[in-house]
């Protein structure tokens, strides 16, 4: 077991195991810091739109995880940024965004796509959250390039 990350503020530890990553959420209300509100209604909008990444997860009082499956490949962040790879990452997350209407990931960081040879993946789905409520498609492509062009 290696604790990727333990951000205190946010109450929030990843830990990876050895065949898969768990976010563990501790404290009051740990649902509140999903994009759903709600662990069941995540795990059924992850189910339809990534269907072999959710493992296992499970809610207590004060303490919530998600299992994911381990994807391989890199972090963006950590591959050369060329402007071909750079099109084909805002390619992959247009195709994700549309795939996903209403919903959308929100959160299009280089930390959060994974690059492995010619497979692109999106990682870290705690804010999924119906964004045609607040947002058209054009305002979400408009904020996956900001993310890109960081």
């Amino acid at each position: 077991m290696i604790v990727v990350s333990d951000n205190k503020i946010r109450k929030r530890k990843v830990i990876k195991l050895s065949d898969r990553y768990r976010k563990l959420w501790y404290g009051e209300n740990p649902e509140e810091r999903l994009g759903t509100k709600c662990l069941d209604k995540h795990i059924r909008l992850l189910k339809r739109y990534v269907p072999d990444f959710v493992i296992d997860y499970g809610i207590a009082e004060k303490e919530m995880f998600i299992d994911f499956k381990i994807r391989p490949g890199k972090q963006l962040r950590h591959c050369k940024f060329t402007n071909e790879l750079k099109e084909k990452v805002r390619n992959y997350c247009i195709h994700s965004l549309n795939k996903t209407w209403p919903y959308a990931h929100r959160d299009w960081t280089p930390t959060n796509i994974i690059i492995d040879n010619d497979s692109i993946h999106l990682v870290d789905w705690d804010n999924i959250f119906l964004a045609s409520e607040e947002y058209t498609i054009q305002d979400m492509i408009d904020r996956i390039d900001e993310k890109i062009n960081q």
